[in-house]
């Protein structure tokens, strides 16, 4: 295998990528193997073996130990949320610094996935060694960037939070922090997406975000302001996926995007009813869901049964348009209507591909 260029070890590697173990024993045969191999597996490891481990006891103590691995790789953000390893200048039990930096692969951030891990991960340090870790405001965020806030935050705590929301924070921002021009993709709840702020300036290949709220009573003004600031810096942020079940206009969100080129709001209830306040001119993929909004289905005459898929006509440059009808159609839906509405943007964009799935529930 040593001899095939490594296009064709690419296409080979592609017939296992769905089996961690298989990649795994991969890595040990050889450099070009082990790059290959552990690129596929550490750059979105969390997400991958939810995907690919289907026992869930198994999936989950792998993917703690991957976390493990990784807060291995950054000691600065340990000894910032311990007092032990900083004070004795030795590795915590179960932390010794890998020879190969494995984080340094690692593209794709998701909260949510990690929301269950650093407990388990972190179950073997005593708590005693817990130090008070400090935060920065939201104000003191936009002034400092993140090698400066990194050492204020040491030398003058700011606002101490208890412990498991200081910790969690910190390891956040020790993951996305330690190569972050690498990072890709961030998933993170609306409401913290600020904790990633003294980062901004540094994501500058970070192309999509996919936001979930999680309660209506949460203000969305830091997630804006962290893509307007971003924005101000960078120019590489393209798509955004929004999943709320709240009813409550998350628009702003896409509208700070400026011209997105993919929107994803097939998991948020009530999108059909904000279509029009989308930045859609540039876009060249919607995915939404017709139909679920709440007031689609119980009241007739709505916006949302009255959605004039006509509206889309002026937008030129997409591409693929994927409507997902979930519920039973109400009878106020024309069905019949709608097909006319989708032919004339056919017409009016002969590119674009229209994908509408129909779901009786």
């Amino acid at each position: 295998m040593d001899s095939l260029p490594e296009e064709c070890i690419v296409q080979v590697l592609a017939f296992v990528t769905s089996s961690p173990r298989s990649l795994h024993a991969l890595l040990l045969t050889n450099r070009t193997l082990f790059r290959l191999s552990a690129a596929i597996l550490y750059h979105n490891p969390f997400e991958y073996l939810e995907r690919h481990v289907a026992d869930i006891l198994d999936r989950q103590a792998q993917q703690v130990k991957v976390l493990r691995l990784f807060l291995a790789c950054i000691p600065d953000t340990l000894d910032a949320i311990t007092t032990t390893s900083a004070t004795t200048n030795t590795p915590l039990p179960g932390f010794r610094r890998p020879t190969i930096d494995y984080l340094s692969l690692y593209n794709c951030h998701f909260e949510k996935l990690l929301q269950f891990l650093i407990t388990p991960a972190l179950n073997h340090i005593p708590s005693a060694t817990f130090a008070s870790v400090p935060t920065l405001s939201a104000q003191q965020d936009r002034s400092v960037s993140s090698k400066q806030s990194t050492q204020q935050s040491h030398a003058q705590p700011r606002q101490l939070l208890p412990g498991p929301t200081g910790v969690r924070a910190h390891i956040h921002l020790g993951l996305v922090g330690h190569t972050p021009q690498h990072i890709h993709t961030i998933g993170y709840s609306i409401h913290g997406l600020s904790t990633l702020l003294p980062l901004v300036d540094q994501l500058s290949r970070l192309v999509r975000l996919e936001l979930y709220k999680k309660s209506d009573r949460r203000e969305i003004s830091t997630a804006t302001d962290f893509i307007l600031a971003h924005r101000r810096i960078h120019q590489s942020l393209q798509e955004i996926k929004i999943k709320s079940a709240d009813q409550s206009d998350l628009s702003p969100l896409i509208q700070a995007m400026g011209q997105p080129r993919v929107i994803d709001v097939s998991n948020w209830a009530d999108a059909d009813l904000y279509l029009h306040l989308f930045p859609l001119e540039q876009c060249r993929v919607l995915q939404m869901r017709q139909g679920l909004s709440r007031s689609a289905s119980n009241l007739e005459g709505t916006i949302a049964l009255q959605f004039d898929l006509t509206c889309l006509s002026h937008c030129t440059v997409i591409r693929n348009l994927r409507l997902n009808i979930g519920r039973k159609i109400p009878e106020s839906w024309n069905p019949s209507l709608k097909a006319q509405q989708l032919a004339q943007c056919a017409i009016s964009n002969p590119f674009l591909e229209i994908d509408v799935h129909v779901k009786d529930e």
